[in-house]
């Protein structure tokens, strides 16, 4: 049913690293390990915090979406990615990956984990998930899923074209100086100018505010398991923001000595705990019915975070000026 013009390929890649956060930045990662790039520099946006734009209500990855991420590739990396969502012609869509492969580069693909075999809401729910294309043979392509699996994955021909949403095409054009100073200015001036006219901090304290038994309630009786509740799982990617920046500064170190990064570093990880804490509290909110008690605490809590660390933006932010 689909006609090749090349001959199986793979990359072979070690895949294993220890800041799995979120799918398509774990792609990255593994991108810029593959590469022999120091990948702390793309944690210089992971501290943030967005509300989602939409009707729905909760916690965005990121405060604009992936175009955080992706200017940070370009900045630091000089990273580009291609986008094609055109699968209307699958035979020159599989011809893209094969030359890709073929020239020894990997390919992005977002990809409905509806019809992943190995993720866990194979066959459960409809969503948005990132993986790299590592090779093609004459059954299907090949993959590797750093967030979910440790091996490289198959995904036919068949349930390629019912799930793919897109791929991306990545090349590298590396050109000018690194200014890290100009960079992380640029950053924490985002976290206060942040989105929907608030900062990401005063984000924080309206989704603080907002957390009741009727919204809650509500994104939970969307899923039959605890396993699958967005919310939780959004929580711990705020926690994972603040541990990967926390990294990012530890780079930072190693390039200049004239700023006392340890000590923005310290309350950052700090912080970090605490959303996993977090976390912990809303699943106990929900499984005791939306005990009030329990709101308080989580209410008192990120109001608690989201002011500690806007003290430290404020004072970050005043070192490096």
């Amino acid at each position: 049913m689909y006609n090749l013009k090349s001959e199986k390929c793979e990359i072979k890649i070690n895949f294993k690293h220890d800041l799995y956060s979120n799918c398509i930045q774990d792609i990255f990662i593994t991108y810029l390990e593959w590469k022999n790039y120091d990948y702390r520099k793309v944690f210089d946006h992971t501290w943030s915090f967005g509300m989602k734009r939409t009707d729905e209500w909760g916690i965005d990855l990121y405060r604009t979406g992936f175009n955080q991420l992706f200017a940070s590739l370009s900045y630091n990396f000089g990273i580009y990615l291609e986008f094609n969502d055109c699968f209307r012609d699958s035979g020159r869509i599989l011809d893209i990956i094969s030359h890709e492969l073929q020239e020894g580069r990997m390919v992005g693909l977002e990809i409905d984990p509806y019809y992943c075999e190995w993720h866990r809401i194979y066959k459960k729910y409809h969503g948005s998930h990132f993986v790299l294309l590592t090779g093609l043979s004459s059954d299907g392509l090949i993959c590797i899923d750093p967030y979910i699996s440790k091996t490289p994955e198959r995904i036919s021909f068949e349930l390629f074209f019912q799930s793919a949403t897109r791929i991306f095409l990545i090349s590298e054009d590396i050109s000018g100086k690194y200014e890290w100073k100009d960079n992380m200015n640029k950053n924490l001036t985002d976290l206060f100018a942040g989105s929907h006219g608030l900062s990401d901090f005063e984000q924080m304290r309206k989704f603080s505010d907002d957390i009741d038994e009727a919204r809650i309630r509500f994104e939970v009786e969307k899923y039959d398991s605890l396993v699958f509740y967005p919310m939780l799982l959004r929580l711990n990617n705020v926690a994972d923001g603040r541990r990967c920046y926390s990294r990012y500064l530890d780079y930072l170190m190693t390039i200049q000595q004239d700023i006392d990064f340890p000590k923005f570093s310290e309350p950052l990880i700090k912080a970090s705990r605490l959303w996993s804490e977090t976390s912990a509290l809303m699943l106990k909110y929900i499984l005791s019915n939306y005990n009030e008690t329990l709101e308080k605490k989580l209410k008192d809590k990120i109001m608690y975070i989201s002011e500690t660390e806007e003290a430290t933006a404020n004072e970050l932010i005043r070192e490096i000026r």
